[in-house]
């Protein structure tokens, strides 16, 4: 299988739409993992500061595995759905109820 026709795969397989309370949740997850790695950042942040080289590399540690799963969170065959979903979603809901 080429890369194209991969690529062409993985999009089809995209047009799956979710429940839109799976998408809801699947929303609130990103927004949850972003201020995870967020806090993570601002950890190594204060242990650059302190100076200790242990508690920086254990916060370095934590902001890579926020960052990864963010990453994983964030991945366009997981997004491409969610997003339809919810798109769908405020399609239905009346002009006047928005």
């Amino acid at each position: 299988m080429t890369t194209r026709s991969a690529l062409k795969a993985r999009q089809e397989e995209s047009t799956i739409v979710l429940p839109t309370d799976r998408a809801v949740s699947g929303a609130q997850f990103i927004i949850l993992a972003g201020e995870r790695l967020d806090a993570a950042v601002g950890q190594v942040s204060r242990a650059r500061a302190a100076g200790d080289p242990t508690v920086l590399r254990a916060a370095e540690i934590l902001k890579e595995q926020r960052l990864l799963d963010y990453r994983l969170a964030t991945l366009p065959e997981r997004l491409a759905p969610m997003l339809e979903s919810l798109i769908d979603a405020s399609k239905a809901v009346p002009q006047r109820a928005r």
